[in-house]
């Protein structure tokens, strides 16, 4: 407790979260084929983060990162509010809004239009896009998109998801 106390007075908890949210982004942008090229270890990246005069390329990866999580919130409002027409624009726009989020605790796409009743889009994201409701899985809860719809009163998507695996 003491330990924990003394990180959150030095504010080491908000840095441990841009480290972890930057360290996660290099490695999707790694994986996507993105143009992130940099040969640094999540350590490295701590050291540079916390350094007084980070190199600019680390300014350019924290600009990067910005930019995709206000579109990942853009994506999840218009889910959230059943857009199908704005989900499928951003969603074409960038796919890897579909997969990814560089936020530890946020649930897939899939997961979030379940737990709204928002069958269009989760009609959308399947038929769509390609999801696959029994390989999507909430890393928080361990659900995939079918289990969560069994748990919720959601009969139609239920039915839905169903008759798509």
């Amino acid at each position: 407790a003491k330990k924990k106390k003394a990180r959150l007075l030095r504010g080491q908890d908000d840095d441990d979260d841009d480290v972890a949210a930057l360290w996660r982004f290099v490695q999707f942008e790694r994986t996507s084929g993105d143009s992130f090229n940099r040969d640094v270890s999540r350590g490295e990246l701590d050291e540079l983060l916390r350094s007084d005069a980070p190199p600019e390329w680390v300014s350019e990866l924290r600009r990067r990162l910005c930019a995709a999580t206000v579109s990942r919130c853009a994506i999840v409002d218009a889910v959230v509010r059943g857009d199908v027409a704005t989900v499928g624009r951003l969603a074409e726009s960038d796919r890897s809004l579909l997969f990814e989020s560089f936020s530890q605790g946020d649930p897939p796409l899939l997961h979030v239009a379940i737990r709204h009743g928002q069958l269009a889009v989760v009609r959308l994201l399947i038929e769509g896009f390609g999801l696959k409701p029994r390989l999507t899985f909430d890393r928080q809860s361990g659900y995939s998109a079918l289990d969560l719809a069994q748990l919720l009163p959601a009969g139609d998507i239920v039915a839905f998801l169903q008759q798509s695996t």
